[in-house]
C-alpha cells in the first residue's frame, strides 16, 4: 500500500512545502463498516473518525462519496500511474479549491499557504476558481487569495 512508505508523498506541493499526513480515500464501494474491517485486518486501529497504522506516520480517512469540494461535485479526476499502481486523484484546480474550502467555511489559515503553493507550481485557471468562489458565496475571500497571488508573482 503507497501511504506506509516512509517517504512522503507530495502530489501538487512541488517541492513539498506542505506534506499532510492524512490520506483521504474517497468511499463510493463499500460501507464503513467493511472497511473499518478491511483496514483493522491489515493493522490499522481507530482514532477519531481516521485509520492509524503504527508503522505509518500517515492516517487515513474515508469520507462518503461522491466526492464534492464545498458544495459542488468534483467534475473531474485524474490518474496518476505507480509502481503500485494506478491513484485516483483530484484536478489540481480542485486541489485549489480544497485548500480554500477548508479555510473559506472552517477558518483553517494553513490552507491560506497552501494554495497558493500549489497554484504557483501549476498552470491555474483563476477565473474558474473565482466562480466556484462566488458559487461558495466567498467571493471577498477569494479577491484576497487572488491579490497575494498576484503580489508573490511580481
Amino acid at each position: 500500500m503507497f501511504f506506509l512508505e516512509a517517504r512522503p508523498l507530495s502530489i501538487y506541493g512541488g517541492g513539498g512545502e506542505y506534506v499532510s499526513q492524512d490520506i483521504d480515500l474517497v468511499n463510493v464501494y463499500a460501507t464503513p463498516r467493511a472497511i473499518r474491517s478491511a483496514m483493522q485486518a491489515i493493522g490499522f486501529r481507530e482514532e477519531a473518525r481516521c485509520l492509524r497504522h503504527p508503522d505509518s506516520p500517515h492516517f487515513a480517512e474515508f469520507p462518503p462519496g461522491p466526492l464534492a469540494i464545498g458544495r459542488h461535485p468534483v467534475g473531474r479526476v485524474d490518474e496518476m500511474r505507480l509502481a503500485t499502481g494506478r491513484l485516483r486523484i483530484i484536478s489540481t484546480m480542485d486541489c485549489v479549491k480544497d485548500r480554500l474550502a477548508a479555510n473559506f467555511h472552517w477558518g483553517d489559515r494553513q490552507t491560506l499557504r497552501q494554495a497558493p503553493q500549489v497554484a504557483r507550481r501549476q498552470n491555474m485557471d483563476l477565473e474558474d476558481v473565482r466562480r466556484w468562489s462566488r458559487a461558495e458565496g466567498k467571493l471577498r475571500e477569494f479577491e484576497a487569495f487572488a491579490a497575494g497571488l498576484e503580489a508573490e508573482t511580481q
